[in-house]
């Protein structure tokens, strides 16, 4: 296919007016004119969508640095390239490909939804499958930011789930390119700090991903989390006052579970709202995400379809598997994972997304 940018527009205005994320423009003058990120640097503002490759007509786009269309023909690459397709793994057409799915709670970390993510880590980085990991820790107030950590305690830091969208890919970027490739000297031996963890969304493990074919020298162990859609942080904090008279700022602590959003407050009484009602805070590129549950992740890790107390863990690559053996964990209950729930939520999240890309076929046709 012609892979030559045309500087048609059509992928700009698409992000900018459609999907509302603005993470590409026409950048340059005369013959140096080109499509890309602000500063030529890694997007953050990027969800992957894959909607601008959707209407360009060279393909060009796909070729493009610093931001990270995936579409069906990438995903099945990344499969092939780093996930497990054996014998024992099935490819399910809501949740991916995957070799088990677990109802799992640590026996070593306390944590939201029986702390999985957070034992991940630990045994990870105690067992020396990767030196650092970037997670996402909560900052002033209600704010949230992406953080390199590099032992338990940062872990346990950086535990509890943020509903915000943080800058993500240009810390995991800044981790491979300087990270990366610095050494330190320890018992007389260089020892490389190319080995990461990234705990993230689905839109931020599609970046990595993608990252991945520019370093490939690094090991990057893909934490994923289920994430049906993240909220802008002033709109959230402004619903929670408005709601139930609750600065977001200082409560204790927020969970979404069985489609409601908790507060819990300081003083410990307790606010909930159907997530439905919070629509109109969901971020820009939300509802042109299609996953659910981090499809292309090494180990994805949710609440959906476990009893109270426990995390859905599900392995998908050897290197899933390595570091759940690795855990030390409990299973949940007599009959495990409902895996229904999740397939519900997962179609809900891909016919709302087809339904967006739909709309952007029929502009085209006009």
């Amino acid at each position: 296919a012609e892979e030559h940018c045309i500087l048609c527009g059509l992928c700009t205005r698409v992000c900018e007016e459609l999907v509302g994320v603005s993470a590409i423009n026409v950048l340059g003058r005369g013959v140096e004119r080109e499509v890309g990120t602000p500063y030529k640097e890694p997007s953050d503002d990027c969800v992957g969508c894959g909607s601008c490759a959707l209407v360009c007509p060279t393909e060009a786009i796909k070729l493009a640095k610093n931001i990270f269309p995936t579409t069906a023909e990438d995903e099945r690459e990344i499969e092939n390239r780093f996930l497990d397709l054996g014998a024992g793994s099935k490819r399910d057409e809501a949740l991916g490909v995957y070799s088990d799915l677990v109802a799992a709670k640590s026996s070593v970390v306390q944590g939201q939804d029986g702390g999985m993510v957070s034992a991940l880590l630990v045994a990870g980085l105690e067992n020396g499958f990767f030196d650092s990991a970037v997670v996402v820790q909560r900052g002033e107030g209600y704010k949230a930011e992406a953080v390199v950590v590099e032992d338990a305690a940062g872990v346990r830091s950086a535990s509890g789930t943020k509903y915000l969208r943080v800058p993500m890919v240009s810390k995991i970027a800044a981790a491979l390119k300087e990270g990366a490739l610095e050494e330190e000297e320890k018992g007389g031996k260089s020892k490389s700090k190319r080995r990461i963890a990234v705990v993230g969304t689905p839109c931020e493990v599609r970046a990595v991903r993608k990252l991945e074919r520019e370093f490939p020298g690094a090991e990057i162990t893909v934490l994923g989390l289920f994430c049906l859609e993240s909220f802008d942080y002033e709109g959230l904090k402004e619903e929670t006052r408005r709601r139930f008279g609750v600065d977001l700022d200082r409560a204790e602590k927020t969970q979404i579970t069985k489609g409601k959003f908790i507060v819990t407050a300081a003083d410990g009484e307790v606010f909930s709202c159907d997530v439905r009602e919070l629509e109109g805070v969901v971020r820009e590129g939300c509802p042109y995400c299609d996953d659910f549950v981090s499809r292309l992740a090494d180990i994805s890790v949710g609440s959906v379809g476990s009893p109270d107390g426990f995390s859905t863990v599900v392995v998908r690559s050897r290197v899933g598997k390595r570091l759940l053996d690795a855990t030390e964990f409990v299973r949940g209950g007599e009959f495990g994972v409902d895996k229904s729930e999740i397939v519900k939520l997962a179609k809900l999240k891909k016919r709302n997304a087809d339904r967006k890309f739909a709309e952007i076929l029929e502009g085209l046709e006009v």
